[in-house]
């Protein structure tokens, strides 16, 4: 879907993923702050996803993680204009780990968009839901939703919901009984 960002995850110890991420970085002579991204399947083998150069939504996963990036990024500019040094990366083991989160809101998207493209059928589908809602189940952090704020969240998923049902309408097509007229 092309939305860059994933539905679940769990936060895991960078390990050898600290030393890939500074060798990426000189080689772009990328300097700042910025979220990486790499797919570890559990069998191992990372895989990298992205370097996102922006501090937008995922910035709250590094934040709830205890990594506050926006300070971090107005140290390292005050640094970098007035001189001084840069602040101290945090040490990998600082941040919380096992951390799963999940963005609901991809995961209707997706299902939504699996079916329109005809990629599921309907035992597919079930599948799909169940693993969302066990997904959202475990999660300890969800990227849309905050019982504590839960308005913002169901304004959200209620016009996802009416968008994706309006435009979805076309794509099934049900047999239904025409009405006899009175």
């Amino acid at each position: 879907m092309g939305q860059g960002m994933a539905l679940k995850a769990e936060v895991v110890a960078p390990s050898s993923l600290l030393e890939t991420v500074e060798k990426l970085a000189a080689a772009v002579q990328y300097t700042g702050l910025g979220l990486v991204q790499f797919m570890v399947p559990p069998n191992g083998g990372a895989r990298f996803l992205e370097l996102n150069t922006r501090l937008d939504g995922s910035c709250a996963i590094a934040y709830s993680l205890g990594c506050n990036l926006p300070l971090l990024t107005l140290q390292t500019h005050h640094a970098a204009r007035f001189g001084g040094r840069s602040p101290e990366w945090f040490a990998p083991a600082t941040y919380r780990q096992g951390i799963r989160y999940h963005w609901l809101a991809g995961d209707i998207r997706g299902l939504f968009h699996e079916i329109q493209e005809k990629h599921l059928q309907l035992l597919g589908a079930v599948k799909w839901i169940g693993a969302t809602l066990r997904s959202f189940a475990r999660a300890r952090y969800h990227l849309t939703f905050d019982l504590s704020d839960p308005a913002p969240a169901l304004h959200l998923h209620f016009t996802m919901w009416r968008h994706l049902v309006k435009n979805f309408a076309g794509v099934i097509s049900l047999p239904l009984r025409k009405r006899k007229a009175p």
